[in-house]
């Protein structure tokens, strides 16, 4: 059975908060644990009586279908190369012998459904092959890296072609933490 055909996504338009998920990437340098971030959103949980009397619960959702890679959160030294080198001989040689967990993992993030049991069952499939974070930091690799340096040679090759645009310009970002003098939040 064939995936359906869509349209490519042109743009993102988003609701919630890009966070950091550290513990994932417990084996990584310091300086790239807060590269990768996943997008939190508000959801309604819950709705108690209706109309002026009406109650909502909300809660947050991870979007599954959306990641941020966090390039000014990085120290660039932190990106051993080594590791890298070794990141790619990890995903090649996936590529080689089960190509069909990869894309079941690709498939289960990309779209626009939110289907939790598809990546859970891609999860096990990707612990099953030994193809996890964890795996790689015990073989001397570690996927952030990796993923921070081809998006660092996506980027620069992204920028060379869009000479015509004002890269660089950057709008002001809000605070990490508040001021210890900006009052109840």
């Amino acid at each position: 059975m064939s995936t359906p055909q869509r349209a490519p996504r042109d743009r993102v338009s988003t609701h919630g908060t890009f966070l950091s998920v550290p513990p994932v990437f417990d084996g990584a340098d310091e300086g790239l644990r807060h590269a990768f971030k996943m997008e939190i959103s508000p959801v309604v949980v819950g709705t108690k009586g209706s109309g002026k009397d009406s109650e909502l619960t909300f809660g947050t959702t991870f979007l599954t279908d959306r990641a941020l890679l966090d390039l000014g959160a990085i120290e660039p030294d932190a990106v051993d190369l080594k590791q890298v080198e070794r990141d790619c001989d990890l995903l090649k040689a996936a590529l080689q012998q089960h190509p069909e967990v990869v894309r079941q993992a690709l498939d289960a993030v990309a779209g626009n459904g939110q289907d939790v049991e598809r990546i859970k069952a891609a999860a096990e499939a990707l612990e099953k092959i030994q193809l996890t974070e964890q795996h790689a930091y015990e073989h001397g690799g570690g996927f952030v890296g990796l993923l921070l340096l081809a998006c660092a040679i996506a980027l620069c090759a992204g920028c060379h072609s869009c000479a015509h645009s004002s890269a660089g310009h950057r709008p002001p970002e809000h605070p990490q933490t508040l001021p210890p003098d900006a009052g109840p939040h």
